[in-house]
């Protein structure tokens, strides 16, 4: 459907390029010159406008009319024909004004212009073009009559999709994330018109499609106050056709409350204005489309009669709309956040808005809002969609799907009104985007320029304006393994973007004619250049339209000679003025020439120098008046930065500060930098700079810039010698690896601007102090770790640390107690050495706030036990013990009287844990995976609700069997587990899902009678090595089961006599990789009555479907490397099926 909305754009566009290019004077004059007939081409241009005509209207009716839409294709061929054709005119047009121009050359100075690509130009054939504009005016013909017999009419086209009328209620359970600009809007509607001239204030609520401007006018026109304050009240909705007489009627009968059948304005306006005389009145103009001020203003003479502080509320997707209105207040409502989103959907999607009991669909649900970008009308149309649909199966589908693919008109009708309200030429801009894959990022600039060079954007302009679009403007070489650029690149003098200029092994840089170019431009491979003559033939000082330059070499080399001869070539590529972003990489003169950093690029405001090695200073860009980002990478050769950054804003005499407008700062990979000296001029340095980045800079001993009042972000990564302080009052992100003494200066004010600290530290032995106001502290690789956890170093007043990391610490000694901050939400101890002797004094301690806690990939000396009570963290919400050497032992204990948060238990790659008991938790969801040497799970409690036992070989249940209350249990790979009647699945009366999967190799048959609870509504059954049937005795029991899956069994060979069909409630069947399996006659699928969606899929022995007709309930069928020629014996299909997937013969 959404290939049809933007499928007849082109057709709009197209044709207004084909009417431009009959009326083209080359195209005329051409023609002309070559003795054809021009009347031919007058006739094509009548055919053209005769279809061009009903257009419009043909492009809203292929949504309801197959045959209209077939219409449009055949249109859509025979215009592209008629492209090609004068395509080949205006070509060999060109090539004739071409060599007219440059006489003395070849003939085949075009094919030598466009020597970048193979195309030859072939010899012009005028009669054969004659022939082929004849053939297109019969098919234009046959089109024109056609348009009679589809009842295609000229002018406006019907209307887009029957949508109802909104009214003025409104179900606010639907309706979150709009309180603060609700109380916002009340707030204007109870005030006076101190704004308007008018008594009747208009406020303009401005949107896209779906954003839920209709929703808030609803609000406000609802809310107690708003409807105590006026003594009047309308509700209108205008949609697309702006009628005077219909609004003003509407809005008289709203009033009155009762109907009229006066048809007269005059008699109707007189009536209204009688009306509202003096009465404080609210009316809601809603989805108003009309951009006719005039329109407006004979509506509104009646209403301006009202009483002071009126107001009319419009809805509208235009900006113009509101100025047409002269809103008083414009409102540009934007999408939901995601947490209102998510809000919204799970009030639709999910029985009682609560998702809890779905984990699996919650998290695709989040992925589906946040797919929906924030758009209220998409949520709910997901939201509704989903309700009826409970398999995780069916919301991954509604995921991965197209948005406009969904089952539901609710979505289109409403965005597409957008589209067809656009102007043709711009119908086609937008049609144009449809190329690129979804979620694929380009720039604004880059988008437009591709619309130029595929002729969509026409503008009214001056005729030799025009005649210049047929010449190349826009050449983009990004990816195409061009080498080097042609020599005759020089005679494109109408190329206005040229992505890059490769250089090639004859040095030359013929860019001094293109002296259109514009936008940003690389020159790379500089190395080939042989003098600085050579480059000042590219006479890029006079390419005042280039705002981005970057200057690339490829190698480096330190001989003497070629040393200073880039320096003289690269003084040799000074830009114009106007140069907006520069970039130099891998430059390697001895020092920059006097122009980077000259103070008359006024316009420069990024900068970028990187590999620049054998330069030993920076050059003076302290004077660049409008550098706001500067980046300085991998410049080994500079030992020091001082005077000569700043320029002459260094001289104590000078009265403004240096890089004044200068914004963020960034040094990386500096390994041969020692010594940051600041300037001294009395206004200071970087006055704006609010963020510095220092990384890698080993070598660097100090000292910062004194006082940088503006910083707001502040990071400084492997500089493990830098010394010294900063004062930075302002600063709201700190991020470090903190090796040395580096620290931060405050102020009186403190740090209460701080909002992100994060910092990381490492290779420290001897410990002062922690920086103030950490929120994420890493702590890596750190001698008298101990130390700083028992002396309460994290516990200080100013720390706000809620994220704390202890990564590849060595523990000494038993520590004595571990003072964490009340802030802390989450530790995590990861590659730590003799971590008992944190362990044992952090499980006295009581951690109120702590939420999440993860030990992985660490050891301890001597085998280890873990026994603690969760009243120590009653807030704990996940705990994640993974990779953890010598630990056997794990109690989990907690008291009834003690509250308790622990959702998420997960404990993975123990390799020496034996015991593990489990605690007494509601709603828990525990999994234990790779303990290859656990032998006995126990649990003190019934009310575990999801429980997941993967590759525990060893593993056996204690006598009581699983927790009663077990809802969702897979066990995968412990093959202890052989005894199907010890496992006391019959027992748990909740359970609903079950999957097996790998392990028990002595199964062959399963599941036993009466092993599984009739309440399991899903079963998963894979990777059963010599799994041979499935017992129908253990499955005529289960009334409830709506999906099974049965997978990856090499040995299965039986459904079991009575096979499948006394699962009467079965929706989802799906069997793969079972190819012993020779036939299904067995399931009996004709007696599944419920059976929704069928999957099947590598059987290689099956010859058939099944003996019997598919049952009609049957939906979606999915088939994939099956042999079977037909579904059934007697060669029947199912006619009702979506068919997925190939049937292979």
């Amino acid at each position: 459907m959404a290939g049809a909305l933007v499928g007849g754009a082109f057709l709009s566009a197209s044709l207004q390029v084909l009417f431009d290019r009959l009326a083209s004077r080359e195209v005329v004059s051409f023609i002309r010159g070559q003795k054809l007939s021009d009347v031919l081409l007058k006739k094509l241009e009548r055919k053209l406008l005769v279809v061009h005509a009903v257009l419009n209207d043909a492009e809203v009716k292929q949504f309801t009319n197959p045959y209209v839409k077939k219409w449009l294709v055949l249109l859509k061929e025979v215009v592209y024909d008629a492209e090609d054709i004068l395509d080949e005119i205006a070509t060999e047009a060109l090539r004739h004004k071409v060599e007219a121009a440059e006489s003395q050359t070849s003939t085949s100075q075009v094919g030598n212009i466009m020597d970048m690509s193979t195309w030859v130009l072939a010899p012009f054939d005028g009669r054969g073009i004659e022939s082929r504009v004849e053939e297109i005016i019969d098919r234009l013909e046959d089109m024109a009559r056609d348009r009679d017999v589809l009842g295609l009419k000229e002018g406006v086209g019907e209307k887009l999709a029957q949508r109802w009328p909104s009214t003025s209620l409104v179900d606010e359970s639907l309706v979150y994330g709009r309180d603060q600009i609700k109380e916002k809007m009340v707030q204007l509607l109870l005030s006076d018109n101190a704004r308007s001239t008018d008594a009747m204030g208009v406020i303009s609520i401005v949107g896209m499609g779906g954003t839920g401007k209709t929703t808030l006018a609803q609000l406000l026109y609802n809310d107690q106050r708003v409807k105590k304050h006026f003594d009047l009240k309308a509700w209108v909705c205008v949609s697309e056709e702006f009628d005077p007489i219909r609004v003003t009627k509407t809005i008289l009968e709203a009033i009155n409350s009762s109907t009229s059948n006066t048809t007269d304005l005059n008699l109707l306006q007189v009536q209204l204005k009688e009306r509202i005389n003096m009465k404080k009145s609210l009316l809601v103009l809603d989805d108003v489309w009309n951009e006719d001020s005039c329109d407006w203003d004979a509506l509104r003479t009646p209403l301006i009669v009202g009483a002071k502080g009126s107001k009319i509320i419009v809805t509208t997707r235009s900006t113009k709309v509101a100025s047409a209105m002269r809103a008083v207040h414009t409102h540009c409502l934007g999408g939901l956040s995601f947490e209102d989103g998510w809000s919204l959907f799970k009030k639709l999607a999910f029985e009682n808005g609560d998702s809890s009991g779905h984990p699996q669909l919650e998290a695709i649900g989040e992925k589906i809002v946040h797919k929906c970008q924030g758009l209220p009308l998409a949520i709910k149309a997901m939201g509704s969609l989903l309700h009826s649909k409970v398999e995780a199966r069916e919301w991954d589908d509604v995921l991965n799907s197209e948005l406009w693919d969904l089952p539901t008109d609710a979505v289109l009708p409403a965005l597409r009104l957008s589209y067809y309200y656009l102007p043709s030429h711009l119908k086609c801009c937008f049609s144009y985007c449809s190329i690129f894959p979804k979620n694929y990022e380009f720039k604004k600039k880059k988008l437009v320029l591709l619309w130029m060079a595929e002729g969509l954007t026409w503008h009214n302009c001056c005729l030799n304006q025009m005649e210049k679009l047929i010449n190349l403007r826009y050449l983009d070489i990004i990816g195409t393994g061009v080498k080097e650029m042609p020599s005759d690149i020089c005679k494109l003098k109408n190329l206005q973007s040229l992505s890059t200029f490769i250089v090639g092994q004859n040095g030359g840089l013929s860019l001094g004619a293109l002296r259109e170019l514009s936008g940003s431009l690389v020159l790379s491979k500089l190395e080939n250049v042989a003098c600085d003559e050579d480059a000042l033939e590219a006479n890029m000082k006079d390419k005042k339209y280039l705002d981005e330059l970057k200057f690339e070499w490829d190698n480096e080399n330190t001989d003497v000679g070629v040393v200073q001869n880039r320096r003289d070539i690269l003084s040799s590529l000074q830009p114009h003025t106007n140069v907006k972003r520069l970039h130099i990489n891998s430059f390697s003169g001895l020092s920059f020439p006097v122009w980077v950093g000259d103070p008359s690029f006024f316009n420069l405001v990024d900068l970028g120098l990187q590999n620049c090695n054998n330069c030993s200073s920076l050059p003076p860009l302290g004077q660049l008046p409008s550098l706001k980002h500067l980046s300085i990478l991998q410049m080994k050769g500079v030992k020091m930065v001082g005077s000569e950054f700043y320029g002459n804003a260094s001289s104590s005499n000078t009265i403004k500060p240096s890089f004044p407008s200068l914004q963020t700062l960034r040094f990386e990979r500096m390994y041969n930098w020692e010594k940051w000296l600041c300037c001294g001029c009395r206004r200071g340095e970087f006055p704006r700079l609010q963020k510095l980045c220092i990384n890698e800079c080993p070598k660097l001993i100090g000292k910062l810039p004194k006082q940088l009042r503006s910083l707001k972000k502040l990071e400084i990564i492997d500089c493990e010698l830098l010394l010294g302080s900063l004062r930075a009052p302002r600063i709201r992100e700190w991020k470090m690896s903190y090796h040395g003494k580096f620290r931060l200066k405050r102020t009186a004010c403190g740090f209460t601007n701080l909002q992100t600290s994060e910092i990381e530290i490492s290779h420290i032995s001897q410990w002062e102090e922690l920086p103030p106001r950490i929120q994420i502290l890493t702590i890596r690789e750190c001698d008298s770790i101990e130390w700083v956890l028992e002396e309460g170093m994290l516990q200080r007043s100013t720390c706000l640390l809620q994220h704390l990391h202890i990564t590849s610490c060595r523990f000494s000694r038993p520590l004595h107690s571990v003072g964490l901050p009340t802030t802390l939400k989450s530790l995590h101890i990861c590659k730590c050495t003799k971590l008992e002797f944190l362990l044992h004094a952090l499980l006295r301690s009581h951690h109120p706030f702590l939420k999440r806690l993860s030990i992985s990939d660490v050891s301890s000396c001597n085998s280890f036990s873990l026994s603690f009570s969760l009243s120590i963290f009653p807030r704990l919400n996940s705990l994640n013990i993974s990779d953890f050497e010598g630990f056997e032992f794990l109690s989990i204990s907690v008291s009834e009287r003690d509250p308790t948060s622990l959702n998420y238990l997960t404990i993975e790659d123990c390799p020496d844990l034996i015991y593990i008991e489990l605690p007494a938790l509601e709603s828990a969801r525990y999994e234990i995976s790779r303990c290859r040497k656990l032998k006995l799970l126990a649990h003190t409690h019934s009310s575990l609700q999801e429980l997941r036992l993967i590759d525990c070989p060893e593993l056996l249940f204690q006598r009581d069997g699983l927790p009663s209350d077990l809802r969702d249990l897979e066990i995968s790979s412990c093959n202890q587990l052989t005894s199907q009647v010890d496992w006391g699945l019959q027992r748990l009366a909740s359970l609903t899902i079950f999957t097996i999967n790998d392990g028990c190799r002595d199964m062959e048959s399963f599941p036993n009678e009466s092993l599984l609870p009739s309440t399991l509504t899903s079963l998963y059954i894979s990777n059963l090595p010599n799994l041979k049937s499935l017992d129908s005795n253990g499955l005529r029991h289960l009334t409830s089961l709506s999906t099974l899956y049965i997978s990856k069994c090499p040995k299965f060979q039986s459904f079991g006599e009575e096979g499948l069909q006394h699962l009467t409630s079965l929706e989802n069947l799906q069997m793969y990789s079972l190819p012993m399996l020779e036939s299904l006659r067995e399931v009996g699928l004709q007696h599944l009555t419920s059976l929704k969606a069928l999957s099947i899929s590598r059987y290689h022995n099956l010859q058939y479907l099944t003996n019997e007709r598919l049952p009609n309930s049957l939906s979606f069928l999915e088939i994939q490397s099956c042999p079977f020629q037909h579904f059934t014996r007697d060669g029947v299909y199912c006619a009702s099926a979506c068919i997925k997937g190939e049937i292979s013969s």
